[in-house]
């Protein structure tokens, strides 16, 4: 018996597995599985109410802009052992992540926010 296809729209046989379906990897680096975890979940949560919600490079440059993605200044790659560490993590709006992510923002400059945000917490 043949079955419509969700995936390409197409007729296939039944048990046909589409070229089209997303495969799902069951092997997570490290790096994926620490972003579920109630641990990176909690920091996280502190570390965008330390921020009060804006990006701390806009907010650097004079600008106000909602923050939502919090940077590893240090990539995780780099050093693991500094994933929870709060003076290694800033608030910033997604293009500003970006452009951190990319070497356009200095790693010294937003270690330097982060200290100073953690500091006056």
């Amino acid at each position: 018996m043949n079955r419509s296809c969700k995936y390409c729209g197409r007729v296939h046989p039944r048990g046909y597995r589409c070229p089209k379906k997303p495969v799902f990897r069951k092997n997570k680096q490290q790096k994926d599985h620490f972003r579920s975890t109630n641990a990176w979940q909690k920091v996280r949560k502190a570390v965008y109410q330390r921020d009060l919600g804006l990006c701390q490079w806009c907010l650097h440059e004079g600008r106000y802009t909602g923050g939502e993605e919090v940077h590893h200044i240090v990539p995780l790659i780099e050093d693991y052992d500094l994933r929870l560490e709060k003076t290694n993590l800033i608030l910033l709006c997604p293009a500003c992540h970006h452009d951190a992510d990319d070497g356009r923002i200095a790693a010294k400059k937003l270690r330097e926010i982060a200290e100073k945000n953690e500091v006056s917490e």
